[in-house]
């Protein structure tokens, strides 16, 4: 058996992928087989029946080229029939009928096509339109999968090793990578982080508290934001509260305190106030505790600590109700309170490097709430740069887009050392447009916006190294100074 890539053109591609799905035959695929045809002789002699064949689209190097699916060759054969618009009848050509095996259509890009919903009738009548459109430039060929291939020829000899590795590449992907479509930081923050959204708004459905945890700048609270929204609206919410949680807060801040007042008489006198969580409680809003490890969280929830988790307040409804009437002096009949007890749920927000250094969350506490990561691994930095025009636009930049460029490179080398979040990178590419030459702009940036995040920090010598490699002397010195009583190897 020997392993082999064909190349061939996007045009070339685009007449089997419509057949694949929708078996019309007349455009040379049916039952799941490809047929695929040259006409030199030499091309159709190196492959053999049982070989394995890795399809691949080219497309001189723009980023919708790369390995998309596999083959096996089940037969060889010649004939001078027309399966493709640009071959002519009459023409003798030697075929190759492929199985196809493994691709990535089967995992993602079936779905994403029909999605369109273009009719097949309109399919067969307007395909040129069709493959030009952006509907499918966007949603079917956007994304490279891998480009080491390209400009070796139409069918490309690998071996084993090179097999397995695009083996791997097709078995673990899991879905077609589209664009994202935002008109602003906030909707391009929650198409990045779609995924984990969705998970916490499960969670809220079921009954659990959500904590988003997740390094600086990465839109955790715009997220807690937007969650609550959804709850909210889904099940006849008011929307949400949100309280910035400090190191002073405390039961007096949060819950319920005793405040003085005066009366008509200007008399003295004191009364009990609601705080934030019984305000939201009581007026059908989700309360977002934002930063919740900045103070004892768990101490300063007092005794409604118990009652964050849903069982318990559900079983104790009257024994909250003598807890409102002794704290806020407030009445509530038991079913108007059931249904708000029902209701009530909590989101915070975590800093993935804060946690070590702030209050510890104790493990009680831990157990009523679900925590969601929002990170930005390579995965969410790999949808950032494959939009990242959309993204600039997204944030209003009308700078260089060189500098931009440049900028969020080195943003990814950083990343990879240590996490930020989405709202760094908006400020530091925001913040080169201060200046008109590229390299006061890089190093100007990077000193302002992202070296701070490293003062005694442990990984400040692997960003000195990405620095150095990039000839950014100044930043290093900036660096360094931030660093002067740290070890320096």
């Amino acid at each position: 058996m020997s392993y082999f890539i064909l190349q061939g053109s996007r045009e070339h591609w685009k007449w089997s992928v419509i057949d694949y799905f929708f078996k019309i035959s007349d455009y040379g695929s049916q039952n799941n087989v490809l047929v695929w045809g040259f006409n030199k002789k030499s091309y159709y002699e190196k492959v053999n029946v049982n070989d394995i064949v890795y399809f691949r689209t080219n497309r001189n190097g723009y980023p919708d080229s790369g390995v998309f699916g596999k083959g096996k060759v089940i037969e060889k054969f010649e004939d001078d029939k027309n399966y493709w618009p640009k071959e002519f009848e009459g023409e003798r050509r030697f075929r190759w009928r492929i199985k196809i095996g493994e691709i990535i259509w089967s995992v993602g890009l079936e779905e994403k096509v029909k999605q369109l919903e273009i009719k097949r009738d309109v399919w067969q009548n307007n395909l040129a339109e069709f493959f030009s459109s952006r509907e499918f430039e966007v949603d079917i060929f956007h994304g490279s999968l891998i480009n080491k291939f390209y400009g070796q020829g139409s069918i490309i000899s690998i071996d084993e090793e090179e097999a397995m590795e695009l083996d791997n590449l097709l078995t673990s992907t899991t879905r077609i990578e589209t664009e994202i479509r935002a008109t602003n930081l906030v909707e391009f923050i929650l198409k990045i982080y779609e995924e984990e959204k969705r998970i916490a708004l499960e969670a809220l459905r079921n009954k659990k508290n959500v904590i988003l945890i997740g390094p600086p700048g990465s839109g955790k609270t715009v997220l807690a934001q937007k969650l609550s929204e959804e709850y909210s609206n889904e099940n006849r919410g008011n929307g949400y509260l949100l309280y910035t949680v400090h190191s002073g807060t405390d039961y007096f801040d949060l819950v319920a305190r005793i405040v003085p007042s005066v009366d008509n008489n200007e008399r003295l006198f004191y009364k009990r106030e609601k705080r934030y969580l019984l305000e939201a409680l009581l007026n059908k809003k989700v309360l977002i505790l934002d930063e919740i490890n900045r103070t004892q969280i768990d101490t300063a929830l007092g005794i409604f600590f118990t009652y964050l988790e849903f069982e318990h307040r559900i079983k104790n409804v009257e024994q909250i109700q003598e807890i409102l009437k002794k704290e806020v002096d407030e009445h509530i009949p038991s079913e108007e309170l059931k249904e708000k007890l029902e209701f009530f749920r909590v989101i915070g927000t975590l800093n993935i490097y804060d946690k070590t250094f702030l209050f510890k969350l104790g493990d009680a506490l831990r157990r009523r709430f679900v925590f969601i990561n929002i990170m930005m691994e390579r995965e969410k930095m790999e949808k950032i740069k494959n939009n990242f025009e959309t993204f600039l636009e997204c944030i209003g930049f009308d700078g260089d887009r060189n500098i931009a460029q440049k900028l969020l490179s080195i943003f990814e080398k950083i990343n990879e050392k240590k996490e930020l979040g989405i709202g760094i990178l908006k400020d530091l590419i925001s913040f080169s447009t201060n200046y008109e030459n590229e390299n006061d702009a890089v190093e100007n940036s990077l000193i302002h916006i992202v070296l701070p995040f490293f003062e005694n920090d442990t990984k400040w010598l692997d960003v000195d190294s990405i620095l150095k490699d990039e000839n950014l002397n100044r930043a290093r010195n900036y660096l360094r100074s931030l660093n002067y009583a740290s070890p320096t190897s």
